[in-house]
Protein backbone atom coordinates (compact mmCIF):
# COMPACT_ATOMS: atom_id res chain seq x y z
CA UNK A 1 0.00 0.00 0.00
CA UNK A 2 1.37 3.40 -0.96
CA UNK A 3 1.23 6.34 1.42
CA UNK A 4 1.73 8.91 -1.32
CA UNK A 5 -0.25 12.10 -0.88
CA UNK A 6 -3.95 11.49 -1.25
CA UNK A 7 -6.14 13.80 -3.32
CA UNK A 8 -7.06 17.13 -1.75
CA UNK A 9 -9.49 16.75 1.11
CA UNK A 10 -12.58 18.91 1.30
CA UNK A 11 -13.61 20.94 4.29
CA UNK A 12 -15.78 18.75 6.46
CA UNK A 13 -13.84 15.55 5.71
CA UNK A 14 -12.54 15.52 9.26
CA UNK A 15 -16.02 14.38 10.40
CA UNK A 16 -15.31 11.04 8.70
CA UNK A 17 -11.96 10.88 10.50
CA UNK A 18 -13.62 11.58 13.86
CA UNK A 19 -16.22 8.89 13.08
CA UNK A 20 -13.36 6.45 12.38
CA UNK A 21 -11.79 7.28 15.76
CA UNK A 22 -15.20 6.80 17.41
CA UNK A 23 -15.61 3.41 15.75
CA UNK A 24 -12.12 2.40 16.87
CA UNK A 25 -12.85 3.52 20.44
CA UNK A 26 -16.15 1.63 20.50
CA UNK A 27 -14.86 -1.61 18.96
CA UNK A 28 -11.48 -1.96 20.68
CA UNK A 29 -11.81 -4.01 23.87
CA UNK A 30 -10.65 -2.15 26.98
CA UNK A 31 -8.05 -4.19 28.85
CA UNK A 32 -7.69 -1.89 31.85
CA UNK A 33 -10.11 0.14 33.99
CA UNK A 34 -8.45 3.40 32.92
CA UNK A 35 -8.88 2.44 29.25
CA UNK A 36 -12.58 1.74 29.89
CA UNK A 37 -12.90 5.12 31.59
CA UNK A 38 -11.34 6.81 28.54
CA UNK A 39 -13.79 5.02 26.24
CA UNK A 40 -16.66 6.36 28.36
CA UNK A 41 -15.10 9.84 28.42
CA UNK A 42 -14.73 9.79 24.63
CA UNK A 43 -18.38 8.84 24.13
CA UNK A 44 -19.61 11.62 26.43
CA UNK A 45 -17.28 14.12 24.76
CA UNK A 46 -18.36 13.09 21.24
CA UNK A 47 -22.05 13.33 22.14
CA UNK A 48 -21.44 17.00 23.00
CA UNK A 49 -19.58 17.91 19.80
CA UNK A 50 -21.59 20.17 17.49
CA UNK A 51 -22.17 19.48 13.80
CA UNK A 52 -19.97 22.43 12.83
CA UNK A 53 -17.10 21.56 15.15
CA UNK A 54 -17.09 17.94 14.05
CA UNK A 55 -16.60 19.06 10.46
CA UNK A 56 -14.61 22.28 10.58
CA UNK A 57 -12.94 22.83 13.96
CA UNK A 58 -9.41 21.43 13.93
CA UNK A 59 -9.04 21.38 17.75
CA UNK A 60 -12.06 19.05 17.86
CA UNK A 61 -10.31 16.53 15.60
CA UNK A 62 -7.11 16.97 17.59
CA UNK A 63 -9.01 16.24 20.81
CA UNK A 64 -10.38 13.02 19.28
CA UNK A 65 -6.88 11.94 18.28
CA UNK A 66 -5.43 12.78 21.70
CA UNK A 67 -8.18 10.80 23.45
CA UNK A 68 -7.50 7.85 21.13
CA UNK A 69 -3.79 8.01 21.88
CA UNK A 70 -4.49 8.27 25.63
CA UNK A 71 -6.74 5.22 25.32
CA UNK A 72 -4.04 3.25 23.51
CA UNK A 73 -1.52 4.10 26.25
CA UNK A 74 -3.98 3.20 29.01
CA UNK A 75 -4.93 0.00 27.22
CA UNK A 76 -1.36 -1.28 27.11
CA UNK A 77 -0.86 -4.07 29.64
CA UNK A 78 2.93 -4.46 29.34
CA UNK A 79 5.86 -2.05 29.28
CA UNK A 80 6.57 -3.11 25.68
CA UNK A 81 2.94 -2.43 24.71
CA UNK A 82 3.09 1.00 26.33
CA UNK A 83 6.36 1.81 24.54
CA UNK A 84 4.79 0.77 21.23
CA UNK A 85 1.72 2.97 21.87
CA UNK A 86 3.97 5.91 22.74
CA UNK A 87 6.03 5.38 19.58
CA UNK A 88 2.93 5.29 17.37
CA UNK A 89 1.58 8.46 19.02
CA UNK A 90 4.88 10.26 18.39
CA UNK A 91 5.80 9.00 14.92
CA UNK A 92 2.69 7.46 13.38
CA UNK A 93 1.46 8.74 10.03
CA UNK A 94 -1.03 11.60 10.48
CA UNK A 95 -3.90 12.73 8.30
CA UNK A 96 -1.91 15.84 7.44
CA UNK A 97 0.99 13.75 6.19
CA UNK A 98 -1.26 11.59 3.99
CA UNK A 99 -2.44 14.75 2.25
CA UNK A 100 1.05 16.15 1.69
CA UNK A 101 1.24 18.33 4.79
CA UNK A 102 3.57 18.29 7.75
CA UNK A 103 2.89 16.34 10.92
CA UNK A 104 1.39 18.49 13.68
CA UNK A 105 2.29 16.07 16.49
CA UNK A 106 4.49 17.38 19.29
CA UNK A 107 7.58 15.49 20.46
CA UNK A 108 5.39 14.12 23.28
CA UNK A 109 2.95 12.62 20.77
CA UNK A 110 0.18 15.19 21.37
CA UNK A 111 -1.86 17.30 18.99
CA UNK A 112 -2.36 20.92 20.02
CA UNK A 113 -6.03 21.37 20.84
CA UNK A 114 -5.62 25.16 20.91
CA UNK A 115 -4.74 25.44 17.22
CA UNK A 116 -6.95 27.41 14.87
CA UNK A 117 -9.74 25.71 12.94
CA UNK A 118 -9.65 24.49 9.36
CA UNK A 119 -11.07 27.86 8.38
CA UNK A 120 -8.89 30.85 9.13
CA UNK A 121 -10.49 33.68 11.07
CA UNK A 122 -10.68 35.82 7.95
CA UNK A 123 -12.32 33.02 5.95
CA UNK A 124 -14.85 32.41 8.72
CA UNK A 125 -15.57 36.15 8.78
CA UNK A 126 -16.19 36.21 5.02
CA UNK A 127 -18.51 33.22 5.31
CA UNK A 128 -20.48 34.95 8.08
CA UNK A 129 -20.64 38.16 6.06
CA UNK A 130 -21.82 36.20 3.02
CA UNK A 131 -24.59 34.52 4.98
CA UNK A 132 -25.55 37.85 6.49
CA UNK A 133 -25.73 39.49 3.06
CA UNK A 134 -27.85 36.62 1.73
CA UNK A 135 -30.28 36.93 4.64
CA UNK A 136 -30.48 40.68 4.14
CA UNK A 137 -31.14 40.22 0.41
CA UNK A 138 -33.96 37.76 1.11
CA UNK A 139 -35.43 40.19 3.63
CA UNK A 140 -35.29 43.14 1.23
CA UNK A 141 -36.84 41.02 -1.53
CA UNK A 142 -39.58 39.94 0.87
CA UNK A 143 -40.37 43.54 1.79
CA UNK A 144 -40.45 44.48 -1.89
CA UNK A 145 -42.92 41.66 -2.59
CA UNK A 146 -45.11 42.71 0.32
CA UNK A 147 -45.17 46.28 -1.02
CA UNK A 148 -46.22 45.00 -4.45
CA UNK A 149 -48.97 42.85 -2.93
CA UNK A 150 -50.12 45.81 -0.84
CA UNK A 151 -50.27 48.06 -3.90
CA UNK A 152 -52.40 45.49 -5.74
CA UNK A 153 -54.89 45.41 -2.87
CA UNK A 154 -54.99 49.23 -2.62
CA UNK A 155 -55.64 49.51 -6.38
CA UNK A 156 -58.42 46.95 -6.12
CA UNK A 157 -60.20 48.94 -3.38
CA UNK A 158 -59.95 52.30 -5.15
CA UNK A 159 -61.33 51.15 -8.48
Amino acid sequence: MSYAALPHRSLGDQAEDIDAVALYMAQTPAKTPSARQLQDQFKVWLDGVSWWNKRYDRPTYDRARNLRNDFNLANATTPAGRAAAEQVAKTGLTTEQTTGGASRVSSEGRFSEADGGLLSDSTALWIKLGFGAAILAVGVYGLHELRLIGSVFRKGKTS
